[in-house]
Formats: C-alpha cells, sequence, structure tokens
C-alpha cells in the first residue's frame, strides 16, 4: 500500500508560518514546509505492527520530504518502543521505523505526538537528516523544518549497527542507489 504523503506536504515560504512557540532549531540550510497532520494520521491509522527484524516485510510506503527539495520514499511499520502499560497512559505517541525503498543505507525513524510529527532519517554516507516541528511550545504542528544534512557522526554510526542484519542486508541488496 502507498501513502502519496507528498500530497500532506507542500513547501512554504518561512515568512507565511506564524510566530508562535519557541525556535530552538535553527540551522543555516534547511527547507520549510506544511504538512496536513490530521490527513497523514489517519494514513497511518492503519499502518502494519511489526518487530525491527521484521521490517524488511513492511508493505506501506510514504513520502517525506528531503532538504534539497523533493520527496523520499520510505517502506514503514509502526514499531512501538513503550511497554504496554506506558503506552495505554499515552496512546496518542506512535512510532515508525523503516528503510529507503530508492537509496541504500536509508533507515528511518517516526513519532507522532500531540507536539507533531518528527522524523530522523540515518545515512552512514552523507549524514542525518531532521524533520521538527518549527516550533514548539504555541500549539503550531503544522509547520516543519527540514535540516541539511548533519555530518556523520559516531552516534550515527552506532546507531546502524544496531540495525538488524537482515535489515542492513536489504540496504545492500535490494534497494538502488
Amino acid at each position: 500500500q502507498v501513502i502519496n504523503t507528498s500530497s500532506y506536504w507542500s513547501d512554504i515560504n518561512e515568512r507565511a508560518i506564524p510566530n508562535v512557540g519557541t525556535r530552538y532549531i535553527t540551522p543555516v540550510n534547511y527547507r520549510t514546509t506544511h504538512l496536513d497532520i490530521n490527513l497523514l494520521k489517519a494514513e497511518l491509522a492503519n499502518t502494519p505492527t511489526l518487530g525491527y527484524t521484521q521490517l524488511s516485510g513492511a508493505v506501506l510506503t510514504i513520502e517525506l520530504p528531503i532538504p534539497e527539495g523533493g520527496y523520499e520514499t520510505f517502506a514503514i511499520a509502526e514499531t512501538p518502543i513503550m511497554e504496554k502499560p506506558l503506552y495505554d497512559l499515552f496512546p496518542d505517541i506512535k512510532t515508525y521505523s523503516g528503510f529507503s525503498v530508492g537509496k541504500k543505507r536509508w533507515y528511518l525513524k517516526i513519532d507522532i505526538t500531540t507536539q507533531g510529527f518528527h522524523a530522523m532519517i540515518l545515512n552512514p554516507d552523507k549524514g542525518t537528516i531532521f524533520i521538527d516541528p518549527y516550533s514548539f511550545g504555541g500549539g503550531d504542528i503544522e509547520h516543519y523544518i527540514i535540516e541539511i544534512y548533519i555530518p556523520v557522526t559516531q552516534f550515527t554510526i552506532s546507531f546502524l549497527k544496531q540495525w538488524p542484519q537482515q535489515l542492513v542486508e536489504l540496504g545492500r541488496t535490494s534497494c538502488i542507489e
């Protein structure tokens, strides 16, 4: 199943974003977007839940904006990180994992909370891409900042080493560059 999430994302001039909340993230190079988060949440409501070792079976794909323009397609699955009692207290926190279907070794972590959408795209060759709310604490969960690549760090390398070998192999063999 393909969710064409590029229809939920649209570029927006930074001057058109409401000045609410606090900006904690102010990179030098970035892209600003608008997200129809309610439509995205509705589409993700039926995402299959899989364990990390089962991610190669992810059948739902979504498109996410990337800093240089355009979108990248990822196969994703819901991958809960909280134990059931904690999840029962915070059912609005959803977490997802995935991998790019078009680029080798691009791995994805997403969370959607009452504070908005957050994504981290890991790539050991180019670095890390973050998609975060434009500002925090003002109630605006429709405007986002997509940061240009951050240099690869030891954290990125260590994190990628923890991914299941099956997923790493999938990234090497069945994805094109």
